[in-house]
């Protein structure tokens, strides 16, 4: 008997992916596998919905443990050498790993023992699916990159977004640096875009300010999400998401602040720096 393909998902607060399971249910006669990397209100949502039938979900944070007692290096050796992946490159470039975290500075010893917790958890699921497809984003975290390249070393096909920064379009790819194009593709595309950008410079201008302007939320906006999450109880979340460690309600909005008054001081800095009309003629 054929064995039906598979597809595992990775799934965020966004629920893009979710949305695309929803559709393609009725499309394809798939199974379907998730890991989320949400927080508890949403994954209450995902354990009660009924409208998507995954075979199974792995809960992302709930296999990552704050028990750095014990650390297996061998295996994390031979990890780094069975997929010619190198471990620590990618923690440099983790902002919450390194010097860019503002509420918690980890040790050495912590950030090997969630390493290694991922990636004994992605082993494991990898081997239990046997996954034909990943569907993920652009990875933008050190563990959505890891299971990328895992995947890649395994001979799985990886369908990810990348959003391509004109108007609303995107591209489905397996390698963020080519796009899966090659040259001549690459120019083609090019020249299409440029051609059809010229001739469409009012509706692209319009999505840009149009994303501009929802990113950039309104006082009363910023007041209700100060409320919401004064009201909300997230003790839990600090203890059992690494990515929170180090923060209190106190801390967060003291940084927020603070955050939002430099913010002010370099923009008078830049106004009163800058020429809003130079002189074409003056060298630079």
């Amino acid at each position: 008997m054929k064995t039906k393909p598979k597809i595992l998902f990775w799934i965020n607060s966004v629920f893009f992916h979710y949305s695309l399971a929803y559709y393609l249910q009725s499309k394809l006669d798939v199974d379907f596998f998730g890991i989320a990397e949400i927080n508890e209100k949403p994954k209450k949502f995902i354990e009660n919905q009924k409208l998507v039938n995954f075979q199974k979900i792995w809960y992302f944070h709930d296999h990552i443990k704050k028990d750095f007692s014990k650390i297996d290096f061998e295996y994390l050796t031979n990890f780094e050498n069975s997929y010619k992946i190198n471990l620590w490159k990618l923690v440099l470039n983790e902002r919450f790993f390194y010097d860019h975290n503002r509420f918690y500075q980890f040790k050495k010893n912590e950030i090997l023992s969630i390493l290694e917790q991922e990636l004994k958890l992605f082993e494991t699921i990898l081997d239990e699916v046997k996954p034909d497809y990943f569907l993920a984003y652009d990875p933008v975290y050190h563990h959505q990159k890891l299971l990328l390249d895992i995947c890649k070393k395994k001979g799985i096909k990886i369908l990810s977004i990348y959003l391509t920064g004109i108007e609303d379009k995107i591209i489905i790819g397996e390698n963020g640096s080519t796009l899966d194009l090659d040259n001549s593709s690459l120019e083609n595309v090019i020249e299409s875009t440029t051609t059809k950008l010229n001739n469409d410079k009012k509706n692209y201008d319009s999505v840009i300010n149009s994303y501009l302007q929802d990113k950039t939320p309104k006082f009363s906006n910023k007041i209700k999400a100060l409320t919401s999450y004064l009201s909300n109880d997230d003790s839990e979340l600090v203890k059992t998401n690494y990515m929170y460690y180090g923060r209190s309600k106190f801390k967060v909005i003291k940084d927020t602040i603070n955050f939002e008054l430099n913010k002010k001081k370099r923009f008078s800095f830049l106004q009163k720096a800058s020429m809003l009309s130079p002189s074409l003629n003056i060298p630079y």
